[in-house]
């Protein structure tokens, strides 16, 4: 780690050095949110997809000599995180895969400075999944030897989430589900994690479309010189230039051909990604130029509308613990701003906190 770094929060874990030595800071330090939530995991996919530990580890080996040849520095974090941590490098791998039916709810906006008081405009989202994962979220500052600072809200042991680098550049995701199947290919984290350690947008788009995907996510860029979202899979990449005051995803496919394979409402059995995409869309095209800021942004999140599947989201009780969803935080990435603004557990209950690289 360089000299002189110091943590300034509970809830930040800063690591630098090699690869490998990012990893080994990151699993030494993380050592028991990353077991208890790899335990927590093992048993929300056992009630997803009614796998075992060995049975998930078994389905990620066909996997690991690809990443091998295609990310070997991300091979060897992860390789650190395991030895830091004590687990196996295969657990991890199993960590930093997200395979077919589970299901997410994150609702993602970028709001145009148009509609900003300064003109700076912003990328956000939610992050919801399994409550029972909630205390193994926190905010990792990495400085490699090489390379791009990055800041990140993300589950201990995972590569990749919702964060942003020293050039600017914001890197946003949630996931899709369709019928194409998964591609042994690079996981969505870690395609996230390569997009993040670009040095501009037009360099983060085109290593999400160069490298072999595995499964379907979606991804929304932005930086200084603009911003995209991307609905990506095995085999397609869908990108749309954002160009208008805001614009909305959630978790069902926006674009052709993808919206053509979209099984999120079926897998589900609900409607709630159509219900609050329409919710947030509603609410943004009653929005007059000039009247939000960081603020406002946070508070367009703690709507209740078609509650508790809600854009802040509440667990339902009468589903076993694995089933249940809720808003674990709430990450937001201004333009021209060294950092990311955090709101832990459900925005109508939180206050954001700012976190500078």
């Amino acid at each position: 780690m360089r000299r002189g770094t110091k943590e300034r929060s509970a809830n930040l874990v800063v690591v630098g050095g090699s690869p490998y030595e990012l990893g080994l800071q990151y699993g030494r330090k993380c050592r028991e949110p990353i077991r208890r939530g790899l335990k927590v995991g093992y048993s929300i996919i056992a009630f997803y997809n009614n796998l075992t530990r060995s049975q998930c580890i078994t389905k990620v080996q066909p996997f690991l000599g690809p990443l091998e040849r295609e990310v070997p520095e991300l091979v060897e974090e992860m390789k650190g995180i395991a030895k830091g941590s004590g687990v196996s490098y295969e657990d991890i791998a199993v960590l930093n895969f997200h395979g077919r039916d589970l299901a997410g709810g994150c609702t993602m906006l970028h709001v145009g400075g148009e509609l900003m008081k300064d003109g700076r405009s912003i990328t956000a989202q939610t992050v919801d999944w399994t409550p029972a994962l909630a205390p193994y979220y926190h905010i990792v500052h990495r400085q490699p030897d090489e390379g791009l600072e990055t800041i990140q809200f993300t589950l201990a042991g995972v590569l990749g989430l919702v964060g942003r680098n020293t050039k600017g550049l914001s890197v946003f995701m949630n996931i899709l589900l369709t019928s194409e199947p998964i591609s042994v290919g690079i996981p969505a984290y870690l395609m996230l994690r390569l997009a993040m350690q670009q040095n501009s947008l037009s360099q983060a788009l085109s290593v999400l479309k160069r490298k072999k995907r595995a499964s379907p996510f979606n991804y929304m860029l932005s930086s200084p010189s603009g911003a995209y979202n991307v609905e990506a899979s095995a085999k397609h990449f869908s990108p749309t230039e954002i160009k208008g005051r805001f614009y909305v995803h959630t978790n069902h496919c926006l674009c052709s051909p993808m919206s053509g394979e979209d099984l999120y409402v079926k897998v589900t059995g609900s409607k709630e990604t159509l219900e609050r995409y329409s919710t947030m869309e509603r609410r943004m095209k009653k929005v007059h130029p000039g009247a939000l800021g960081v603020p406002e942004v946070f508070g367009l999140f703690r709507d209740h509308d078609h509650y508790p599947d809600s854009i802040c989201r509440h667990p339902r009780g009468n589903l076993p613990r694995e089933g249940r969803m809720r808003t674990i935080g709430t990450v937001l990435s201004r333009e021209g701003e060294g950092g990311i603004w955090v709101a832990y557990g459900n925005p109508c209950q939180s206050t954001p906190k700012f976190y500078p690289l």
